[in-house]
Formats: C-alpha cells, sequence, structure tokens
C-alpha cells in the first residue's frame, strides 16, 4: 500500500505510515496509513495500535500458501488472544490477497498460486466481509482495497476496539491493524496498517 502511495513497484517492508485524504461517496475522508510488514520484529509494536481499530486488513500473498496458512494461525490467534469473541465478530474484516499480478493467465495453472476460490473460501470461514486481491506491481485492485475498507469504517455501529484493560489481552503482544474517526463534518481515519495488517479508527 505505501507501495502504491509512493507510485513505486516496491519497498522494502518497514514500519512507517502516510496520511492521506479521499472523498468517498460523497464524503471527505482523511486517514494515517501504517505499513507494520507482518515481521516478527515488530511483534512488540504491533499491539499499540490496536486500541479503536475499526477495520481489520489481513493481507496475504497468493504465491505463498503458508501466508495464507497463516491468517489462521498467527493473526486471527493473536487477536484472539487479546479481545473477546464477543467484541472481534462486530469487528469487519476484509481478506486481501496481494500480488495478484503473479498467478498465470494460462490453462497450465502453477500449483504453487493460490486461486481466488480459496481466498473467498477462507473469507466466509472467518467472516470477512470482503474479499479482495490486488497488485503492487499493476496497481490493479489496490484502489478497491482503499474504498472498501473507508467504507466498511465509515459504516455506524462500531466503535473500534477498545484499548486492554484485562489480564488477557495485557500478556499477549502481537498483531497489526489500525481505525477510523467519524466526526459530524467529514471523518477522519487514523491508521490502516497492512502487512498482516489493519486499519482502525479513533476519536478526536
Amino acid at each position: 500500500m505505501l507501495a502504491y502511495h509512493q507510485a513505486a513497484v516496491e519497498l522494502e517492508h518497514t514500519f512507517g505510515d502516510f496520511v492521506k485524504e479521499d472523498v468517498v461517496d460523497g464524503v471527505s475522508v482523511s486517514y494515517e496509513f501504517w505499513d507494520s510488514s507482518g515481521s516478527s520484529e515488530y511483534d512488540n509494536i504491533r499491539p499499540l495500535i490496536y486500541p479503536r481499530t475499526n477495520v481489520l486488513l489481513i493481507a496475504f500473498s497468493i504465491c505463498d500458501p503458508q501466508s495464507l496458512e497463516s491468517v489462521a494461525t498467527k493473526w486471527l490467534p493473536e487477536l484472539a488472544a487479546k479481545y473477546d469473541q464477543s467484541i472481534l465478530t462486530k469487528l469487519p474484516i476484509i481478506l486481501v490477497g496481494c500480488k495478484s499480478d503473479t498467478r498465470p493467465q494460462s490453462l497450465d495453472i502453477n500449483p504453487s498460486i493460490l486461486q481466488p476460490d480459496q481466498g473467498k473460501a477462507l473469507a466466509a470461514q472467518i467472516g470477512a466481509c470482503a474479499y479482495i486481491e490486488c497488485s503492487s506491481h499493476t496497481k490493479e485492485g489496490v484502489q478497491r482495497v482503499y474504498e472498501s475498507a473507508l467504507r466498511a469504517g465509515m459504516k455506524p455501529g462500531f466503535e473500534g476496539l477498545p484499548v486492554p484493560t484485562n489480564s488477557k489481552s495485557r500478556n499477549n503482544t502481537s498483531s497489526g491493524r489500525n481505525a477510523i474517526d467519524l466526526r459530524d463534518v467529514g471523518r477522519k481515519i487514523k491508521n490502516v496498517i497492512w502487512g498482516g495488517g489493519w486499519f482502525h479508527r479513533s476519536k478526536p
């Protein structure tokens, strides 16, 4: 997502952010996007941005089956270790398949390349509100990821993940995500995290 924002094809995985403004469905939206890269070296930092998360973006590479498995074996368990299921069921999740340009277009399908049906099946399994594929190389689908996240975060009814207060959440430190800030005039999104990534909203 940082590569898309900076009009680059590839960037090194890092923990950084940018602020962006858009108009979605006639509503002015400003938000801060964080790239957490999903690397284990940031396991102790990512939890600091969990609170007030409104929309969760979970990204995996369609040319890396292990990254798809990590959705169920790493990212969701990290969330479950910090928050009760009653809270997590209210959190909108968007599952994103990255590197869609690597999928062969011929009938000779490379078995290591994940197919759209596999992503859609996992999205249904985890209760995601959408499954979207994109490519930082061709930029295909990236705008849809942005707009889908913003629309999901702008919907009323969920005020974001709470600040952890119990021992369950304090004892665990790993995951990624971000938040949106709803205001009477326009909307402000404070954090969208990518790379095992998430998106969240915070109050002023």
